[in-house]
C-alpha cells in the first residue's frame, strides 16, 4: 500500500529545524531524546528486552544513546525498514534539508 502525500496548505509554517539552540525542536534532538526519553525507554523496559533475549535491539538503543552524545560526529543512516512510507522517509534523509 502507497502512502499519499499529504496536500500542502497556503501558506505553510517555517520548517522545524533542532539546529537553531534555544528553540524546542534544538532541546528536544540535543538533550530531551538521549537524557528522558530513551533513558526512560530503557529504564522501563531492559529487563523485559533482556528476558526476551533481544540483546541486539537494547545494543542499537545504547548505540544511538551514545551516537546522540556528539551528534555533530555521526550522520544520519538509511533506514533498514520495509514499511509502506519508507521511500518518502528515505528521500527526506536523502535531501539537502537534513545535511
Amino acid at each position: 500500500q502507497q502512502c499519499l502525500p499529504l496536500p500542502r496548505a497556503s501558506p505553510m509554517p517555517p520548517m522545524l529545524v533542532s539546529n537553531v539552540p534555544g528553540t524546542w525542536a534544538h532541546d528536544t534532538m540535543s538533550r530531551r531524546v538521549r537524557e528522558e526519553i530513551l533513558q526512560r525507554l530503557l529504564e522501563d523496559n531492559q529487563a523485559e528486552l533482556e528476558a526476551r533475549g533481544m540483546h541486539e535491539a537494547l545494543g542499537k538503543l545504547h548505540e544511538l544513546i551514545a551516537e546522540l552524545e556528539k551528534p555533530q560526529d555521526h550522520i544520519l543512516r538509511p533506514l533498514r525498514d520495509s514499511a509502506p512510507d519508507i521511500e518518502g522517509w528515505q528521500a527526506i534523509l536523502d535531501s539537502d534539508d537534513v545535511r
